[in-house]
């Protein structure tokens, strides 16, 4: 699938939930992938998380992270797009966490979210398009 279709299957209308399999909603969404929207991840525990959009390119890339401070760290996460020909596109998917929320968090689990958030953004795509070319 192209960037374009990548972006507007999983990304727009900050329905995240579609791809990420850590969170059961967003809530609070102001803008809809533009630079500085925000949204409130509601998590599979019940937490819910204010998060603020940075360096977005429209079908090209973007950055989520926690907005505000926190005494125990925070997270980012960025997407990119990389164009492979007319029909397909490779997906990057880059998360961490900082400070103690680092520690406190499995590696294992973030590594299985991030692989998880990956899988289904590519399936989304393909799903939407009916083909299976999307680069993983």
């Amino acid at each position: 699938a192209p960037p374009a279709t990548v972006w507007q299957t999983n990304f727009m209308g900050m329905d995240w939930e579609k791809w990420d399999p850590d969170i059961t909603g967003t809530e609070d969404v102001e803008g809809d992938m533009i630079e500085g929207a925000t949204l409130v991840l509601v998590m599979k525990n019940g937490k819910k998380i204010k998060t603020i959009l940075s360096d977005v390119k429209e079908n090209v890339s973007f950055t989520f992270s926690m907005a505000g401070k926190s005494c125990t760290g925070g997270f980012s996460g960025t997407f990119e797009l990389i164009p492979e020909g007319e029909s397909k596109t490779t997906v990057v998917y880059k998360f961490g966490l900082t400070g103690c929320l680092g520690c406190l968090i499995r590696k294992k689990a973030v590594i299985e979210g991030t692989e998880g958030g990956l899988a289904n953004v590519i399936k989304n795509a393909e799903d939407f398009e009916g083909t299976t070319e999307t680069v993983h």
